[in-house]
């Protein structure tokens, strides 16, 4: 071959080289600022919340600015939770404008100094996201009013309220929390339990999702690689924008019991449980049954409710109704009627309550409870 063929070959491999190399650098560049581009969209506060979102909830939030209430959800919803041994997940520790959380897994209140080991007659308070106070700033949850309730009783007794609510706990986690705050030494003076609308899970959330990782990690390794492919940013923009399925993995959610009566049971038995522990570790133990929409009061068609099937609102009826069977108005109360003449929007979404009915349950339950 002589040189000039050759190099003519050469020209040709370098010249392909240089655009398959161009290529590949400008496909990665522009796959990196799409990337970026969608991280930004998906960690924007105003992401998932519409102009209309705004109007309908600035009623709700005097003195607050779109931006203001698009921060809160923000911090409220994105990322909230984290893996933890025995109760499956609690809610991440973060910090920020509105909503902020400790290591120990509490949600401050009205100070974020405070931990579990300080001095003080110590109130811990346990439910789900509508006790944890989803939708709203840390000093209008209805631990927070609680506090600021029972410490101007009090005067100068130094009381502490620790807000354990957690995003669909219910009273089986609820007790497993206990037991753990307990077996780490933490013990309260007081524990106040705030369920309703939460029980019925035969398993807590993200069972199912737990499930999968298990049997992938040890069984189908591959299948994980799914779950990393669903982290990159443009996809998961992408899965926000249309209709898609997920790659791979399991339905989002929790088995669920379908019997009034089991729940009732179940319920109960949890609560026998707390009670014998309360006895044994020498606390007060309070249980609270807390009111839920069209429950008891006309907000079954609210402005952000979704419509529900008859089926769905006849067993939620059911399950409301065998709980407040079991308070005895001695240390388990109903405050499901609470809302019953309440003439305001009483929701900042579907189910969460608004600061003023956080205040409102605040009221009762600082009634009932003793302090001695």
């Amino acid at each position: 071959m002589s040189n000039s063929a050759t190099s003519a070959k050469s020209a040709r491999f370098i010249q392909a080289y240089r655009f398959v190399s161009i290529s590949v650098f400008n496909t990665i560049v522009i796959l990196l600022l799409l990337n970026l581009l969608a991280w930004t969209q998906l960690s924007s506060p105003s992401s998932q919340y519409t102009p209309e979102n705004f109007v309908d909830r600035q009623e709700l939030y005097p003195g607050y600015t779109p931006v203001d209430i698009a921060l809160l959800m923000k911090e409220t919803w994105y990322e909230p939770f984290q893996y933890e041994p025995w109760v499956g997940f609690k809610e991440k520790p973060r910090s920020g404008t509105f909503v902020n959380i400790s290591k120990e897994g509490f949600r401050y209140s009205l100070r974020k100094q405070i931990n579990l080991k300080e001095e003080g007659f110590k109130i811990y308070v346990f439910g789900g996201s509508t006790t944890f106070g989803y939708g709203v700033d840390d000093a209008s949850t209805t631990p927070a009013y609680l506090e600021k309730r029972i410490a101007k009783a009090q005067g100068n007794k130094e009381i502490q309220v620790f807000n354990f609510g957690r995003a669909y706990y219910y009273s089986t986690q609820e007790l497993a929390l206990l037991l753990q705050l307990l077996r780490e030494g933490h013990r309260p003076d007081v524990a106040i339990f705030i369920d309703g609308l939460n029980e019925s899970p035969d398993a807590p959330y993200y069972a199912n999702e737990l499930s999968f990782l298990f049997d992938s990690y040890n069984y189908s390794p591959s299948a994980l690689r799914s779950i990393v492919l669903e982290q990159i940013p443009l996809i998961r923009y992408v899965q926000t924008k249309v209709n898609i399925a997920r790659l791979k993995g399991p339905v989002p959610g929790k088995p669920l019991r379908e019997d009034p009566v089991e729940i009732r049971n179940e319920y109960l038995f949890n609560r026998d449980i707390i009670n014998m522990l309360a006895t044994r570790y020498q606390f007060s133990a309070y249980f609270f049954i807390h009111p839920a929409p069209g429950y008891r009061n006309s907000y079954a068609n609210h402005k952000f409710w979704k419509q529900r099937s008859t089926a769905s609102v006849s067993k939620m009826t059911k399950k409301m109704e065998l709980l407040e069977t079991t308070t005895n108005d001695q240390n388990a109360f109903s405050m499901t009627d609470l809302l019953t003449d309440y003439r305001k929007q009483p929701f900042v979404d579907e189910i969460h309550f608004t600061p003023e009915v956080c205040d409102l349950l605040a009221g009762f339950i600082a009634q009932k409870i003793s302090i001695p």
